[in-house]
């Protein structure tokens, strides 16, 4: 079992992986603007979420950027798309600034 990090530099990428296997993704975000990363879709049955979290940077003050860190354990067989939004949920889907996706292939 192995753990694969990935950054915004990894979207769109295809992604490998075998049962038992995790993904942790590092993505920037400032939440104080009101954007925040989230599911685009459903979560692929693939996968299931061990952490969903905001770390802030080291920087003090009001504004202050961080990562969103999301990790998800591999624990099915078979392909899927994970899909993430980076957005204003109360301004619906107008309001989204970016996105990140990835292809599964779990053996």
């Amino acid at each position: 079992m192995k753990e694969i990090i990935l950054t915004t530099d990894d979207n769109g990428s295809e992604i490998v992986l075998k049962l038992g296997d995790s993904i942790k993704i590092l993505l920037e975000e400032n939440a104080t603007s009101g954007y925040t990363w989230e599911l685009n879709n459903d979560l692929p049955e693939q996968l299931v979420e061990i952490e969903n979290d905001f770390k802030t940077s080291n920087q003090e003050g009001i504004g202050v950027s961080g990562q969103r860190v999301l990790t998800y354990q591999v624990q099915k067989k078979g392909n899927g798309v994970l899909s993430l939004k980076y957005w204003q949920f109360w301004n619906g889907d107008t309001s989204i600034a970016d996105k990140f996706q990835i292809s599964l292939d779990v053996k």
